[in-house]
């Protein structure tokens, strides 16, 4: 929570701990995740995650695979339950020295 700006005692704590509960079951290696993922079809990784999200982010992620760092991607399912669906229907990026989060392409 400390990686976000969120502090134990904050009234957001508990809803921030539940999307970060959501995230780690719903998170897998990101070459694994753009693998498999059925909207990829032809695309390159890299053009995968560009047209995602950002140049920015994809060069977020290729320093960090890099550097050996764990990178990993996911969804959130707004059928899931309330916390969840809330995430779901913002967008938002979550940018700390610790942790990167592009959930940009999140929001419905």
């Amino acid at each position: 929570m400390n990686s976000v700006g969120i502090e134990d005692k904050s009234i957001f704590s508990n809803i921030y701990t539940h999307l970060f509960y959501s995230f780690q079951d719903n998170l897998f290696p990101i070459r694994e995740f753009a693998d498999t993922d059925r909207w990829r079809k032809e695309k390159t990784f890299e053009d995968f995650i560009r047209e995602l999200f950002s140049q920015r982010t994809l060069d977020k992620i290729l320093e960090a695979e890099k550097t050996g760092k764990k990178v990993y991607m996911g969804r959130l399912h707004s059928d899931s339950d309330i916390n969840e669906c809330f995430f779901c229907t913002d967008a938002f990026i979550i940018d700390t020295e610790e942790l990167y989060i592009d959930a940009s392409n999140a929001g419905w």
